[in-house]
């Protein structure tokens, strides 16, 4: 607030109209003592004072642009005007809203005069700008239409027009959004308007650039060592941003990322797509799908939902069906295995949209050459056997430090479940008699799902932050699975560990270890047994399958071999751009800038 001060009327315009009203007999108004404290286009306040009639509050007009708009009386009471003494009781301030909505494009001169004679009151009048930006004040005053729009409101549809009002509007600024995230644009500051996780732009490419783009789509966020199949789709997004691709990630059934996982894919470079900037996986592909080379579905959930979205919005895409393991045959396996007929159904039916969804893909990818064999035989597919890399490495603990027997795997998952009964029911038992000594550590997510009666030969480790200390804890991993499809990642990473595995032949399937690792696979108990043994006794033998399961994980699941397998894939997308480029360059210089040719 202005310290109290006497000012003399403010003159602009044309003279004041009341003057001629006022006789020769009549003594003038005093000068009007007070000030205007707030005047931001939504609200006025201040205080005036008249010392003739100290009980009265001066009643005070408000114009804009010159025109009347409305009134306030100020004779609001006011704490710091009744401490200084001066001011009557203190009732002499006002404060109101501004009584009509101004025009936010353009500029406006508000004024507060006395009525009686149209004196300005002092730090009036004020020019309220035009707003040109989606600024603070211009957000404030679409609230507060929004806020009365609600007062006499009584039933949902009066609603409606301005939900589908703002709807078109939003619609509009998503839209320019979706340019932007798929050119050159950047959009800063998105926590400004909505919290939440945001996408980075770090991995937006410049126009010039023209680098390849790829869509990889899953039910839900890939985790590193979930299962072999978030371990497949994580490296082949790495293998394709290492091809020189820029890479975007939509999980179907999290794009509020409620995992919270979007910022770790975020952080190695890879584009994740959620809400609120999409609502839906179809927005998704319907505003950003035109410029995708490539859209890689993973799991037949994904591609039998999303194949026919897929081809309507992205129509120069190559169509990827990326095969986790094929789902029926683990089913018809397991219907087999624990006699489920139930499974047996349900595997034909899953067959069925296996089938049909590699048949409707440009490319089917598997992991395993025992799937892309049964693919194959399905008319009209294309496959390719691509796995996922792994990190091979030496043995860092001597055979003399090591001791126990890992089971490794995620207990959500039946064929591990069934693996850890069997292996306590019909193989511990006769290592145990064997070798007392021997004891096996349970690892991995859900143990609480096995019930296990408490043994001395069986610890439930649970999961683990650094599988590496496992690997280098423990002599041997065994996988006795009795179903399930695809590679399986707790063979391929012991073998890479330098850890031989003793597994099933449904462990092995789809490799072709070299034949020193062929007494690592057995299928009856006893077998299983006599395998675990003396590999666990021997330390030439251990030592032999060391190495040779180490060089073959470093020759048959390498980045560079990955990177291999996916090139070939995608070389008519690299070619086709190679292409494009080469135009662009080959284009006269009054294209590329963008300057129209004078007509000959």
């Amino acid at each position: 607030m202005t310290p109290p001060e006497e000012s003399s009327p403010s003159v602009s315009g044309p003279p004041n109209p009341r003057a001629a009203l006022v006789s020769d007999d009549v003594a003038p108004c005093p000068p009007l003592q007070g000030h205007l404290d707030l005047c931001d286009g939504f609200r006025l306040e201040g205080w005036a004072f008249d010392r003739v009639q100290p009980g009265w509050g001066v009643w005070l007009e408000i114009r804009v642009d010159g025109e009347l708009i409305g009134h306030v009386v100020a004779n609001r009471y006011r704490d710091d005007l009744a401490s200084a003494g001066c001011f009557g009781d203190g009732c002499c301030s006002f404060a109101t809203d501004m009584p009509v909505r101004l025009n936010p494009g353009a500029d406006h001169v508000i004024s507060v005069c006395r009525a009686d004679d149209g004196a300005s009151m002092p730090g009036s009048p004020i020019i309220v700008p035009a707003i040109s930006r989606f600024d603070a004040k211009y957000l404030k005053n679409v609230a507060k239409i929004l806020r009365d729009s609600l007062v006499t409101v009584e039933k949902a549809t009066e609603l409606d027009e301005t939900i589908r009002f703002l709807g078109r509007q939003t619609e509009t600024l998503l839209a320019a959004r979706a340019r932007l995230a798929g050119g050159t644009g950047v959009v800063t500051d998105p926590y400004d308007r909505w919290d939440g996780f945001a996408p980075a732009p770090s991995v937006r490419s410049a126009a010039t650039a023209m680098r390849p783009q790829a869509l990889f789509i899953d039910n839900a966020y890939p985790l590193t060592g979930s299962d072999g199949g978030s371990n497949a789709l994580l490296d082949h997004m790495r293998s394709l941003m290492r091809l020189g691709f820029d890479v975007s990630f939509a999980a179907s059934e999290d794009l509020a990322d409620r995992s919270g996982a979007a910022a770790a894919l975020s952080a190695i470079g890879i584009n994740p797509i959620v809400a609120p900037w999409y609502g839906s996986l179809e927005e998704v592909l319907r505003r950003l799908g035109q410029p995708f080379d490539l859209v890689y579905l993973h799991r037949v959930q994904t591609a039998w939902t999303y194949q026919a979205l897929v081809r309507r919005y992205c129509k120069r895409a190559l169509v990827v069906y990326g095969v986790a393991d094929l789902h029926h045959l683990r089913l018809a396996r397991q219907a087999q295995v624990l006699e489920i007929p139930s499974y047996a159904i349900r595997a034909r039916r899953v067959r069925m949209e296996e089938m049909a969804a590699a048949q409707l893909a440009d490319i089917v990818i598997t992991h395993s050459s025992v799937e892309a064999d049964l693919l194959r035989q399905v008319p009209n597919v294309t496959v390719a056997v691509v796995p996922w890399s792994v990190s091979a490495r030496r043995a860092a603990t001597a055979f003399s430090e090591r001791d126990g027997v890992a089971f490794i795997g995620g207990f959500g998952h039946d064929p591990n479940l069934d693996a850890v009964h069997y292996l306590a029911e019909k193989i511990a038992p006769l290592v145990r008699k064997a070798d007392p000594s021997i004891r096996f550590h349970v690892v991995g997510r859900d143990t609480e799902r096995l019930q296990l009666p408490t043994r001395p030969d069986f610890k439930l480790v649970g999961d683990v932050d650094d599988i590496n200390s496992v690997f280098d804890a423990v002599r041997l991993t065994v996988a006795p699975l009795r179903f399930g499809a695809g590679l399986k990642s707790k063979v391929v990473e012991s073998l890479a560990a330098g850890v031989p595995c003793i597994g099933t032949s449904i462990a092995y399937e789809g490799m072709a270890p070299p034949d020193v690792l062929r007494g690592c696979v057995a299928d009856e108990p006893a077998d299983f047994a006599a395998a675990l043994l003396r590999l666990y006794r021997e330390e030439q033998a251990y030592s032999d399958c060391s190495d040779a399961g180490r060089l073959y994980a470093q020759h048959e699941y390498s980045e560079a071999r990955v990177d291999d397998l996916m090139r070939k894939i995608v070389a008519p997308i690299l070619q086709r751009l190679r292409r494009a480029t080469q135009m662009q360059a080959d284009e006269p210089a009054e294209y590329r800038s963008g300057h129209t040719l004078p007509a000959n």
